[in-house]
């Protein structure tokens, strides 16, 4: 693996299933709970046969939007990596871009969960000294380029420090 890449890099493909799992299981929990408390003085008021279809509306209207929001997360995260530091972009209507020279890079963590591990994916977080926005966290990446970014930046730390 070449590494720096100036050019901005998507996460890849096999990313998607976890921020679609991730999005649909928060959006969808917060559906179901939404459709239980809507439901609850329905039922009380004996009522309740208006309860199911709009609880199952509410449930899918959850999980649908969690489906759309984890895909747009997944086509909209991007990295890129240059002899200055680490950048990462993010967003569809507030696009976020988050650059950390490499002066400011402490110390780095890589976590790989059982389902990335399974997908040959793993979390990056780079840690800088501040106290505001102090970590960058990149989701789902390539479980190689993971560790070839932290190769990198731990090389250019210890470089740095000299």
């Amino acid at each position: 693996m070449e590494l720096p890449r100036p050019e901005w890099t998507p996460l890849p493909a096999r990313a998607k299933a976890m921020f679609l799992f991730d999005n649909v299981l928060l959006y969808g929990g917060i559906a179901v709970a939404v459709a239980m408390a809507t439901g609850i003085p329905l039922v009380m008021a004996a009522d309740w046969n208006w309860y199911a279809p709009i609880a199952v509306g509410i449930a899918l209207a959850g999980i649908g939007f969690g489906m759309i929001r984890g895909l747009k997360s997944h086509r909209n995260f991007r990295w890129r990596l240059d002899d200055e530091g680490l950048g990462v972009r993010s967003g569809h209507l507030w696009e976020r871009e988050v650059r950390m020279p490499i002066q400011r890079v402490q110390h780095l963590s890589l976590m790989r969960g059982p389902w990335q591990r399974a997908r040959q994916l793993a979390n990056l977080t780079v840690y800088t000294a501040g106290t505001s926005h102090s970590s960058v966290k990149l989701r789902n990446m390539d479980s190689e380029t993971a560790e070839a970014i932290r190769a990198y930046l731990s090389a250019r730390i210890d470089w740095v420090d000299e």
